[in-house]
């Protein structure tokens, strides 16, 4: 798990201590473990090396919750993009997911035009971050098409 928290770190130490909530790598671990025993720890690599990872979390028979979409600020572009979004895709209709959430930084401006970008619209905010809510239906599946 130790790559996955050095992936974490990089990225997300900053965000987070300027959020005001400083990563609890304790934590960290424990989800991903859990997230990996579950067979919900999906990932890129590139010779062995980790490019980015996501993990899921089941909150209702057809509502999942993104703890965790990370890739290294080395590797954002379309071909680890494809990689990550094709695994969420998949796994969204092998399992019937009418609903993701997932939590954002304020100040995590990549991510949140991310969210937007993918159709994920603000439910709940706070004076961290946001909470996004994608409701999976036709028109979205149509729109992830083109992308």
């Amino acid at each position: 798990m130790d790559e996955y928290i050095e992936l974490d770190l990089l990225t997300l130490s900053k965000l987070s201590e300027e959020a005001g909530m400083p990563i609890d790598v304790n934590k960290y671990q424990a989800s991903l473990a859990s997230a990996k025993e579950a067979g919900l720890l999906f990932e890129c690599r590139k010779n062995g090396d980790l490019l980015g990872y996501f993990i899921l979390r089941e909150l209702a028979k057809d509502v999942w919750f993104v703890p965790m979409f990370v890739v290294h600020p080395n590797h954002r572009n379309k071909v680890v993009f494809w990689s990550l979004f094709s695994q969420l895709k998949k796994f969204i209709t092998k399992h019937h997911v009418v609903t993701l959430i997932s939590n954002v930084y304020r100040n995590n401006e990549l991510s949140n035009n991310f969210h937007k970008r993918l159709g994920f619209f603000v439910t709940r905010e706070n004076e961290h971050g946001f909470e996004y809510t994608l409701e999976i239906n036709d028109k979205l599946r149509k729109k992830w098409q083109e992308i």
